[in-house]
């Protein structure tokens, strides 16, 4: 099993891609998946009370778009 990742490094990786950078770029840079990055943003973005993503920055658009990408990943 591989050691769990410090929530530190999680909220670095999260704030990386949320800036704009690719999420495969990131996770090659951390060692990680592409896959536990998505994991990580679909768990992130379903423990945000509605309507704290806008003021963090996540506008609906890009949540949105963000959604159906993830959601496309399950097919």
């Amino acid at each position: 099993m591989k050691p769990a990742i410090n929530k530190e490094v999680k909220e670095e990786v999260l704030a990386k891609v949320k800036a704009g950078e690719a999420a495969a770029s990131v996770a090659q840079k951390f060692g990680i998946s592409v896959k536990t990055i998505y994991g990580w943003l679909r768990w992130f973005l379903a423990s945000q009370p509605p309507g704290l993503e806008e003021s963090q920055g996540w506008g609906f658009d890009s949540l949105q778009r963000r959604r159906k990408f993830l959601e496309n990943l399950g097919r």
